[in-house]
């Protein structure tokens, strides 16, 4: 096969290098001439996009071969750089030159795994919403009903509104749902905002204690929640939530003062019984945990302590480029700076001094 030279790139649209004539990539060349690949015109070049072209040409094109690519993207030579100086679509190429090889190169079973992968990821977005539409259009109308039956006092499941998203933690605990009152809404109709923590929380030996993935566990928080917007959330945690609380399914489960807390709260015995039919339609449930789970780095700080001065600084989650290099100290504002700069040393945290009142 005859190889171009790599200085004298020629578009497919135009291999005789005319003059004029504006030269395309290989997307749109084949986009401008045939209905077929018009969906692929002025696409991003990715890899997705790309194998799902060269797959289009396999299924379509009798008038195009993989020979015929073979020879358009051999000018290349196997050499993917790209000059930022040269033509959009010279560089575009380039990068269908280096996805036709990985795509060349792949087994069936390679291409129907990414073609899996594609689109679990492309419905991510969507199943979220999904799984919004069936917690507002079929669950929040049954558990509006048994908070009447069951503590005289209920929600208007039409004034709700739930979204699936990572919360922030303030403390170490992780927060496992909010719900903000009608008066945080800054539209004119005022709806209760709930929001659903979409991350996993995990035990002290690695084990999960709660996911939104598990049906179950993500109906607690949501009727805790849904227990504050029964009043607007005025009563907080205090006697007035914990009393519906205690008639909607839900008990304490921790306790401040030696007093059963409502803070924190999980199923009482009555629980699966009295939400059946919803835990029944929460067979269907379907969450991608792995669009959501992303793994969290723990923190790391390291301490430094001057051998001459004393003085102290920290690094919190130390990164690989603070690993390789050497802190030093100035002893500026200290009665060492005529001293010679000295090397940092890492020291443990310095623990508090308590001085106890007893005699």
């Amino acid at each position: 096969m005859k190889q171009i030279n790599k200085n004298a790139y020629r578009s497919y649209n135009n291999q005789s290098n005319m003059p004029r004539k504006a030269g395309l990539n290989l997307f749109d060349s084949l986009a401008s001439t045939d209905d077929k690949f018009k969906k692929f015109l002025s696409k991003e070049i990715s890899q997705g996009n790309a194998f799902d072209f060269f797959s289009t040409l396999g299924k379509h094109s009798a008038g195009l071969d993989y020979e015929k690519l073979d020879s358009h993207f051999s000018q290349f030579n196997g050499s993917y750089y790209i000059n930022e100086q040269w033509t959009q679509h010279r560089k575009d190429d380039v990068k269908l030159a280096k996805f036709y090889n990985i795509y060349k190169n792949c087994s069936d079973l390679d291409l129907k795994t990414f073609k899996k992968l594609k689109v679990s990821k492309a419905n991510a977005k969507e199943s979220e919403s999904l799984i919004r539409s069936k917690i507002i259009d079929d669950i929040l109308p049954i558990i509006s009903k048994i908070f009447l039956d069951n503590a005289d006092d209920t929600f208007y499941s039409d004034k709700i509104r739930v979204s699936l998203s990572h919360i922030k933690n303030k403390g170490k605990n992780m927060v496992l749902g909010n719900c903000y009152s009608k008066g945080a809404d800054v539209n004119e109709q005022k709806f209760s905002q709930i929001h659903l923590n979409i991350q996993t929380a995990y035990n002290l030996d690695g084990t999960i204690k709660w996911s939104i993935v598990n049906f179950e566990d993500m109906l607690e928080v949501l009727i805790h929640e849904l227990v504050h917007a029964t009043d607007d959330c005025k009563s907080s945690h205090g006697k007035a939530f914990a009393k519906i609380c205690d008639k909607v399914g839900l008990q304490s489960a921790t306790t401040k003062n030696g007093k059963p807390s409502y803070t924190s709260t999980k199923p009482n015995d009555s629980f699966k019984e009295m939400y059946k039919e919803v835990i029944e339609i929460g067979k269907d449930w379907v969450f991608t945990e792995w669009a959501f789970n992303k793994p969290v780095k723990e923190s790391k700080t390291v301490n430094y302590k001057c051998p001459v001065c004393s003085s102290r600084f920290s690094i919190t989650n130390v990164a690989s480029k603070h690993g390789a290099v050497n802190h030093y100290c100035n002893h500026n504002g200290t009665d060492f700076e005529d001293e010679e700069m000295a090397e940092m040393q890492e020291v443990e945290k310095k623990k508090p001094i308590h001085i106890s009142k007893n005699k």
